[in-house]
């Protein structure tokens, strides 16, 4: 009976241990399940959530470059506009008896980057028109066109001639169309320019949102679509692509629960479990990032196993196996982990690849520009805490000016690179002294170089033709980057030589060689074949050491090629270096002799009056200071209708110059300028107007001419340049001619 007790109470033992094995194994597995499942969820939603950020952060900066850019074009289509209806007022004032028709559009159309010019009743009915395609001359597309702008917003203008009109369109097939209007000026109507961007430039250069989701992989990433209103415009599923949310079930349920917020889970029209999935919405667009259900607990089955099998394992070989169990399961943990952040990685170089060029450039300007201004702020600050300490102080300005003139480079270098990079550099044509240019050069340089016991030789004796047609302002910026170079990266008491020679000529043309040669570090045979791309350098230290940007021969380079010539180096590390330019050039047959070089004599600057037109208070002060320090007594004007007016109520001839800031409120330096010259008054044609102004591109040299001014100082001023122009002007009367 006792033993029936025992194998009873031994049946009822392990009934009882089978019993509670069964529970804590349920409970175990269920503990499992729900940890690695809710563990899933949050890695998913984690990994949605930083997908969203991501791709939203670059889609909104494709957006700000894109609509930048768009602006940029229509602020171009409108000046265009502007333009062409002054030029077309101007020359029917001159020639009355001339037709306005679509012969002349088309000469007008030759003179502008445009697509067509179109001239247009108040009513919208086209009276001319010309185009790159000849289409508009077909009366077929007249009466399309007409129809299409009956009714149009271009034809309010022609109410309005205050008012500009600018505006893009885009085509079916991706192409779009800049059209700018404005209120014709000879007469009743309108006039409308246009510039057409076919689809497939839009495709080769217009940022888009697929470069955001190219790099990431469905498989590892989920599924990844951005939206423009219910239209699919990018995924890195391509199937998806120029389709609609509505047409796929899952993007259709994230959408109807996107306001939910978090992680949605959603289900198939069948009611069954689907997939997970979140939403993001940016300025213009939404971002749905969602994966099957199956591959969010893709790790929650296997650990289920995994746990199942290590109770077992604990069950059976009690304490003697955990510790081995437990052992293999964080290592295999471990390696999954380090698989998984691999496979991340992979796949954030690949969706930053299309991005590195911008972030190298932002990183670099970001700590170039910050050098020069941390130097700045610094010398300001010991030169607070060291008032009396003049020896300081002077050591202070002087670190502080050199500080200032490498942020400037830097500005000018960047700013030129832009220009040439995106096509906009305009070469001048007009006539230079070749010798007095290399002086101008030279001038500048020769005080750097004496700082570091350098010696500049110059030789440009061998000049048949010193009187050239060219581009003088392009020529001097290609020169002193190389010049620049020689002397920043030469050694303590090296040498510069700069000689310049006439290689050819046929009557017509010559062909100019400048050879730069240099006693400094020179450069090895490897980085010579890239020493012209942008932001190389040889050494990693060499914008700390010689505070280069690396833009200064890529920069050269293209100017070289702009003007079509041709450049030559020849290196050798620790010898020095010598670049060897030759640049076309038209010979300047009408010039009789070569100007002399003058010494500005600047007493003849005591007590002239000078209108100074500035908006900006300190560039007021600092412009203010300059003249007084010569003698010149200043009435100021802080924008361009105070300037107008105070001109108008002077007497005649109470100013002998007027220096002219262009950016200013009210009206513009242009505007200014043009009122001014327009005044009914001898002394108003006759007055030297100088413009100011820290554009110091070609072409904003020649608006300043086409308004009026007589020249064009670039900020920040120079003070011995602006001298020297103001004694010209004043003691030559015919520099107004």
């Amino acid at each position: 009976m006792r033993d029936g007790m025992e194998k009873s109470q031994s049946v009822f033992n392990r009934k009882q241990f089978i019993i509670v094995c069964a529970l804590a194994g349920l409970l175990l597995l269920g503990g499992v399940l729900g940890l690695s499942a809710h563990s899933d969820l949050q890695n998913a939603e984690k990994q949605f959530e930083d997908t969203i950020s991501y791709v939203k952060e670059q889609c909104t900066d494709y957006d700000n470059l894109n609509l930048a850019t768009e602006a940029k074009s229509l602020m171009r289509m409108m000046e265009n506009a502007q333009h062409l209806c002054s030029e077309i007022a101007r020359d029917q004032q001159e020639n009355p008896g001339r037709v306005l028709d679509d012969a002349a559009m088309e000469e007008y159309l030759q003179d502008y980057t445009l697509s067509g010019i179109l001239v247009l009743s108040a009513e919208g009915k086209i009276l001319c028109g010309a185009s790159q395609d000849g289409r508009v001359s077909d009366p077929q597309i007249r009466e399309q066109m007409e129809k299409e702008l009956a009714g149009s917003i271009v034809l309010k203008v022609a109410d309005h001639p205050e008012q500009i009109y600018a505006g893009r369109t885009e085509k079916e097939d991706s192409s779009y169309v800049d059209t700018a209007a404005c209120a014709r000026k000879d007469g009743d109507g309108v006039l409308v320019v246009y510039y057409r961007t076919t689809a497939e430039y839009v495709r080769n250069y217009s940022l888009s949102y697929q470069n955001c989701v190219q790099g990431y992989n469905p498989a590892v990433d989920g599924t990844i679509v951005v939206t423009r209103g219910d239209r699919i415009v990018a995924s890195n599923d391509t199937a998806l692509l120029d389709t609609t949310v509505d047409e796929n079930p899952t993007l259709s349920a994230l959408k109807a629960r996107s306001t939910d917020g978090g992680v949605i889970h959603v289900h198939s029209t069948t009611g069954q479990q689907y997939a997970y999935g979140i939403v993001g919405q940016g300025r213009s667009f939404y971002i749905y990032v969602y994966r099957p259900e199956q591959e969010v607990y893709v790790s929650t089955m296997r650990n289920v196993s995994m746990a199942a099998f290590a109770y077992m394992v604990v069950l059976f070989l009690l304490q003697l196996l955990r510790g081995k169990t437990d052992q293999r399961y964080r290592e295999q943990q471990l390696r999954r982990e380090q698989e998984y952040q691999k496979t991340l990685k992979a796949a954030a170089l690949k969706a930053e690849s299309a991005n590195l060029a911008k972030t190298e450039f932002l990183q670099r300007m970001s700590h170039d520009i910050r050098t020069p201004i941390n130097g700045i702020r610094g010398m300001v600050e010991i030169g607070d805490r060291c008032p009396e300490d003049m020896a300081r102080q002077a050591d202070c300005r002087k670190k502080i000016w050199e500080a200032s003139t490498l942020l400037l480079e830097l500005v000018n270098e960047v700013l030129d690179m832009g220009k040439l990079e995106s096509g906009e550099v305009v070469l001048e044509n007009v006539p230079f002294d070749l010798p007095e240019l290399m002086h101008e050069i030279t001038d500048v340089l020769e005080k750097q170089a004496a700082e570091r016991g350098i010696v500049l030789h110059r030789e440009y004796g061998r000049l048949p033709h010193p009187r050239l047609v060219g581009s003088p302002l392009h020529v001097k910026r290609l020169l002193m980057n190389v010049l620049s170079n020689a002397i920043k990266y030469n050694r303590e008491k090296g040498r510069v030589m700069l000689d310049c020679f006439e290689l050819s000529s046929n009557g017509d043309k010559a062909q100019i060689c400048f050879v730069c040669a240099d006693t400094g570090i020179g450069m090895s045979e490897e980085f010579q074949k890239r020493m012209f791309e942008p932001f190389t350098q040889e050494n990693a230290g060499a914008r700390s050491v010689y505070g280069g940007t690396g833009l200064g021969m890529s920069i050269a380079k293209s100017l070289v090629d702009k003007m079509g010539g041709t450049i030559g180096v020849e290196s050798k590390q620790g010898v020095g270096t010598t670049y060897t330019i030759t640049l076309p050039f038209a010979i300047d047959n009408t010039a009789t002799e070569e100007p002399e070089r003058q010494q500005t004599d600047l007493t003849v600057l005591q007590g002239r009056r000078m209108l100074l037109a500035e908006d900006n208070a300190l560039n007021m002060e600092i412009m203010e200071f300059l003249l007084n320090d010569v003698g010149v007594k200043v009435t100021k004007a802080a924008d361009g209708q105070q300037a107008v007016e105070a001109f108008a109520a002077s007497p005649l001839g109470g100013f002998d110059a007027i220096l002219m800031d262009v950016m200013m409120p009210v009206r513009d330096g242009h505007e200014a300028t043009r009122a001014i010259r327009a005044m009914d008054r001898p002394d108003a044609k006759t007055i030297p107007i100088f413009a100011m102004t820290a554009n110091a591109f070609t072409e904003d040299r020649r608006k300043a001419l086409e308004s009026g001014m007589n020249e064009h100082l670039s900020k920040p001023i120079d003070p011995d340049a602006l001298y020297r122009l103001l004694v010209k002007y004043l003691t030559d009367p015919k520099s107004n001619l």
